[in-house]
């Protein structure tokens, strides 16, 4: 009977232990799994970011690539544009055509001139 309870006594201290243990190696698991998931999310929204800037650029870059070569426009610098050297001066030979390229690029752009960069 001694034994018995010597015996029990002891799995009893073993597992307070083993349970203090485990508890705090949970508790630095878990600590780790939510700085990392906070990491990766982190990420994720830059990722998203990055990726919705490029499409942006992209899509400004094809517009004002447009521009230049067909409709003859000429990508002017800000230092150029401050200057007041060049008039912002459309002369169209055929207006009807180019009516809508310059309707539609006034819809997508409408704070930046056809033949203005991005600051």
């Amino acid at each position: 009977m001694k034994k018995f309870l010597i015996a029990v006594a002891i799995m009893f201290v073993l597992n307070i232990l083993i349970t203090g243990l485990l508890q705090s190696q949970i508790k630095i698991m878990g600590n780790q799994i939510g700085t990392k998931e906070t990491l990766n999310s982190a990420y994720h929204t830059r990722h998203a970011y990055l990726l919705r800037e490029r499409q942006e650029l992209m899509r400004r870059d094809r517009i004002v690539s447009y521009a230049q070569q067909n409709l003859g426009m000429k990508l002017l610098k800000p230092d150029e544009i401050a200057g007041g050297q060049y008039l912002k001066e459309i002369v169209e030979e055929t207006s009807r055509n180019n009516n809508v390229v310059y309707s539609f690029i006034d819809f997508i752009t409408p704070s930046m001139n056809a033949f203005e960069g991005r600051r």
